[in-house]
């Protein structure tokens, strides 16, 4: 196997577009959840359909408590705050 050596630039270069493809992806995903609550559950009232993003979150939370402690959580602020 071939060593390749990276300077410091690269590197950060490397990571910069990592933590960005990261960002698009996210972008993508609140993109993808807001069109099919729109498309499909248009007849719903607000309020309900915050009600069910919560109960999502918090299962996932849950989740994420038992397992990886270091993750970020998501607050019900972001949820209304994203959805709206």
């Amino acid at each position: 196997m071939r060593r390749v050596r990276l300077s410091e630039r690269d590197l950060s270069r490397i990571v910069r577009r990592i933590v960005k493809e990261e960002r698009d992806e996210m972008g993508n995903f609140y993109s993808d959840v807001n069109s099919l609550i729109d498309e499909k559950y248009s007849d719903l009232d607000i309020s309900d359909k915050i009600n069910v993003l919560e109960n999502i979150l918090d299962n996932l939370n849950g989740q994420m408590g038992r397992g990886d402690r270091d993750s970020s959580r998501v607050s019900m602020k972001d949820v209304r705050r994203r959805f709206q």
